[in-house]
């Protein structure tokens, strides 16, 4: 599990190497803790808000966000989340990845 205290350092690195919007969790029992950065022109602030009925805390600004929430709602969150990149089709030049999350120990390249 990546440490609370790295998952914005996490988040960053792999914008930077991806080129794409990217979350990173720090799971805990019961609220887990997360970080987001996105490439220039395209705002994750508002990405985010879209769903903040599964967050706890969020906020931040347009290339990057934190955010907590409850643990047994990341998956339902992470499904929303991608649903909706999917249906704005939004595609990004450096990757063929829309979007990628960590939500657990594996990172998931979507």
């Amino acid at each position: 599990n990546i440490p609370k205290g790295l998952v914005s350092l996490v988040a960053g690195k792999l914008m930077n190497y991806f080129g794409v919007p990217t979350i990173v969790f720090s799971i805990r029992k019961i609220v887990s803790v997360g970080s987001g950065r996105s490439p220039e022109g395209f705002n994750i602030l508002e990405q985010i808000k879209k769903f903040s009925s599964y967050l706890t805390r969020w906020g931040g600004h347009a290339q990057a966000v934190g955010l907590s929430i409850e643990t047994q709602n990341l998956k339902n969150f992470k499904k929303a989340l991608i649903e909706d990149f999917q249906m704005q089709k939004i595609s990004f030049r450096k990757s063929k990845k829309r979007v990628v999350v960590i939500y657990s120990k594996r990172c998931k390249y979507l």
